[in-house]
């Protein structure tokens, strides 16, 4: 399953990665994650600008 395929399976201003069985959202160049980690960290987190 690709759940990169879904547009909405991360927050604006983030790019999906898929992996097997697994995916991460890490933030767009110029973004930061509000939890203050490199890639999301799970619902209610969301990229920032700097």
């Amino acid at each position: 399953v690709d759940e990169c395929a879904d547009p909405a399976t991360c927050p604006e201003h983030a790019t999906c990665h898929n992996s097997p069985g697994s995916y991460s959202c890490v933030c767009n160049l110029g973004f930061e994650s509000s939890s203050g980690n490199t890639s999301l960290q799970g619902p209610g987190d969301t990229c920032e600008g700097r």
